[in-house]
């Protein structure tokens, strides 16, 4: 018997996340900088269909301790997420900064004879929790996280 495959393998690009943090985060206490909900995607057949992107700063954090007291952190970056297909989405608390508990990911059977639904679920710690379920996803980008990004497009 095989082992079951961990839920972030249904990530297409989820290596990009790997290569950048030598192993899949939990992303507890992170923070999730940005949350796009988006119902004009469309596909091949023009039928348009409800997407969610998540931008979440992780990082390893390191038993060093800075100067100024604090846990030295490594690989500290952004990663955007593309979820497709989404159903079942719920959300709460959105604030000016919503840290992470952890971010959960499991497979689903659909019943359909179609490959597994991904389930999602920002685990509430300070700010926006929430959950949904996606047909598909996607690691769109990971990138070292800087204190003064270039400006955002309008």
């Amino acid at each position: 018997m095989n082992p079951p495959v961990e839920a972030y393998a249904f990530i297409d690009n989820h290596s990009a996340v790997l290569q950048v943090f030598g192993c899949w985060p939990s992303f507890h206490d992170d923070e999730l900088h940005r949350v796009v909900m988006d119902r004009e995607r469309r596909h091949a057949n023009g039928a348009y269909y409800p997407s969610i992107e998540l931008t979440v700063r992780g990082w390893n954090m390191t038993s060093d301790v800075t100067e100024e007291g604090v846990y030295r952190l490594e690989s500290d970056s952004l990663v955007h997420f593309l979820f497709e297909e989404v159903t079942e989405v719920e959300f709460d608390g959105l604030n000016h900064q919503n840290v992470l508990s952890g971010l959960d990911f499991e497979l689903e059977a659909t019943g359909d004879g179609d490959a597994s639904l991904l389930s999602v679920e920002l685990c509430h710690c300070y700010g926006l929790s929430g959950s949904f379920k996606a047909r598909r996803a996607t690691v769109l980008r990971v990138a070292p996280f800087s204190e003064h990004p270039a400006a955002s497009p309008g």
